[in-house]
This record gives C-alpha cells, structure tokens and sequence, in this order.
C-alpha cells in the first residue's frame, strides 16, 4: 500500500510530483522512463536516485542503481550508479526499500515515507530524510523504474510533523568502501 505525498511536503518532493503527473498519460498509466528529462528538473537532480527493476531468479527482483544525484553520494559517501541495491543496502533496508518500490510500481501512485540513512559523518549517525517515489514504464508498457527524490530534515526525528501519523525507520547503507 502506498502512502500519499502528504500536504506541506517539502517543495522539491512537491515540485517532481508536478513533473511526474504533467508526464502521466492521458489514459492515466505513468510516464514511461523515456518521457522524463532530468534537465527540465535540473535543480533537484542532486537528490534524485532512478532505479531499474531487474528480475533476479525465480520470483524475486533486484533493482540497480541507473542514477544516484550528487547530494546523496555525499550525504551517504556511497556512489550508487550501476550497482545493486543489495549492493548499497543492508538486508532489513534492501526489504523495506523493495517493498515500497513494487507498491508504487504495482499500483501506478507515488509512495511517500520518512525515514533515517546514516550518513558518512565519522561516528556513522543518521539523518532524517523524506522520500517520494514515482513509478515509470519500460517501452514495453511493464512498469519497470522508479524515479526518487529526497529532502533532508532539520527537524528532530521522529517527532517531524506533529498530529500526522508517519512510517518511520532506519535505511541500514552499506560503509562506503
């Protein structure tokens, strides 16, 4: 089940929403990943991630890294392009990601969550983030990529909006190596 970019999300994750439903089709399917042009969303591509859902044996997916943005390579210290993301996830955060990934992609809708990824601070401490996540199609029509962006909270976590009720969690990141 997906959760709705909530109202008073911060401007960049509102901002790509726009783009992604000015993307969407008139028959209501999401944008495929050839309709989106990161140039025309230049001043967010640092907190952009795209990832593509790749079978990986019998019933199970992986997904790989197509694009990671500058501000998240520098926040984590992980350069995320090409690899697997159970390449730069943990296996509790590889799940949780996955999960939320294939809710987006199964039914069509963003999904939305906040939650902790540790940093490349020497004592490896956690930041708080929001996320939002948007579901594009191959040319074969499969939904087949997921388009993310994210935001950095200043605020103290898990205490982020008072009188919402969040997702929260920690994304185990894999030491930057």
């Amino acid at each position: 089940m997906v959760t709705p970019i909530p109202d008073g999300a911060p401007e960049r994750l509102i901002a790509v929403a726009e783009y992604w439903r000015g993307k969407r089709h008139a028959d209501g399917l999401a944008p495929f990943l050839a309709d989106i042009d990161l140039m025309d969303i230049y001043l967010h591509a640092p907190f952009i991630f795209i990832a593509d859902r790749m079978p990986d044996g019998a019933d199970s997916q992986e997904y790989v890294w197509r694009y990671w943005g500058t501000a998240l390579r520098k926040l984590t210290g992980i350069e995320a392009t090409g690899k697997r993301m159970r390449e730069t996830h943990d296996e509790e955060a590889f799940h949780e990601a996955e999960a939320s990934y294939e809710d987006a992609l199964n039914c069509g809708e963003p999904d939305y969550w906040v939650r902790q990824v540790r940093t490349v601070a020497v004592d490896r401490s956690f930041m708080s983030y929001e996320r939002a996540i948007f579901p594009l199609r191959s040319l074969s029509g499969d939904s087949a990529h997921v388009l993310g962006v994210a935001a950095w909270l200043k605020t103290d976590y898990p205490a982020i909006r008072s009188g919402e009720q969040m997702v929260t969690g920690k994304i185990g990141l894999k030491s930057p190596s």
